[in-house]
């Protein structure tokens, strides 16, 4: 009788001393994460820190545990703590390795800072358990275009259109778009972009869509696009250099040259620009002016394709007699 006296008041013991290690390391929201999501989305990212430390959310139950870890690891990477953002949703993948809400977040860090032979195996991972799922289709197909590997782009912009909502979704079919323009499909390409520019029109829309033309043959209705898109976006240098080529390409040196000076101004060593000018200059045949400006354009460093043309030009222009 003794002992089982002793054995309930050590069971007891240690229940309080659980309970009260709980009332005192447990978030203040141990049942809800409601504040925690209206937090995030107020961006109030801070809050979410203090209230989900990595270490405490095992405490909290188990249906939750996920959802704060894409809270914590969403309010780091916000906050630009990319390397915590990582840690935090590596470790919750561990635990939860199907979750499909850890595995795209985690996939989107990694595809998002540059890192896409990291971010695929997590996308592909999260399609195996939903074929259909829009975010990492869109994620895969992004990859596969950068890569040029343009019918798995396709094919995976379009799986995602499937998903309720995601077909008007603007962003995805400016992409589709480009995609279906880079492979031939103008008509296709020219419906997907109008389609984004029916609910929103940016800088960039315009100059998806002056491209289609461009390639359609309406070459002024291009010029005109572009130039909106240089208006809404004056700090946009690469959209004056998108149409300085396309003056080049036309013959139309003065007004290339016009378009980029102001780029040159702020900008002496832009390879593109530095491209542009010494086009002209070897047009002109003044070959100096045209070296200097290819030799000039071959140290770019912000530029590597424009730089290595440039190089070729003063390759070529030196191994003249």
């Amino acid at each position: 009788m003794m002992l089982r006296r002793r054995a309930a008041v050590l069971a007891l013991a240690v229940g309080l001393t659980w309970g009260c290690a709980g009332t005192r390391w447990a978030p203040r929201s141990a049942v809800s994460l409601a504040q925690e999501e209206s937090w995030l989305e107020a961006g109030e990212y801070l809050k979410v820190l203090e209230s989900l430390p990595l270490q405490r959310i095992d405490r909290i139950p188990r249906r939750l545990r996920t959802r704060a870890y894409t809270l914590l690891g969403r309010s780091q990477e916000r906050l630009g703590r990319y390397d915590q953002a990582l840690l935090t949703l590596q470790f919750a993948e561990g635990l939860f390795p199907k979750n499909l809400e850890i595995l795209c977040d985690l996939a989107g860090i990694l595809h998002r800072v540059g890192l896409d032979d990291r971010a695929r195996p997590y996308y592909l991972r999260a399609l195996k358990i939903h074929p259909n799922n829009a975010v990492s289709n869109v994620g895969v197909a992004e990859i596969y275009q950068k890569q040029g590997l343009l019918a798995k782009a396709q094919l995976h912009f379009e799986k995602a259109m499937l998903e309720e909502g995601w077909g008007r979704d603007a962003g995805l079919l400016r992409s589709y778009s480009e995609v279906l323009a880079e492979r031939g499909d103008l008509a296709g390409a020219m419906k997907a972009i109008h389609s984004a520019m029916a609910t929103r029109s940016t800088a960039e829309d315009r100059i998806v869509l002056a491209r289609i033309q461009r390639r359609l043959g309406a070459g002024e209705d291009g010029y005109g696009q572009l130039d909106l898109a240089v208006v809404e976006a004056p700090e946009r240098q690469d959209f004056r250099l998108q149409k300085s080529l396309w003056l080049l390409e036309d013959g139309r040196d003065e007004e290339a040259l016009a378009v980029v000076a102001p780029v040159l101004a702020q900008d002496p060593s832009d390879g593109v620009g530095l491209w542009v000018r010494g086009s002209v200059f070897l047009r002109r045949g003044d070959i100096a002016r045209a070296r200097a400006d290819f030799a000039a354009g071959a140290e770019s460093h912000r530029d590597l394709f424009a730089a290595a043309v440039c190089r070729s030009m003063l390759e070529q222009l030196t191994s003249r007699p």
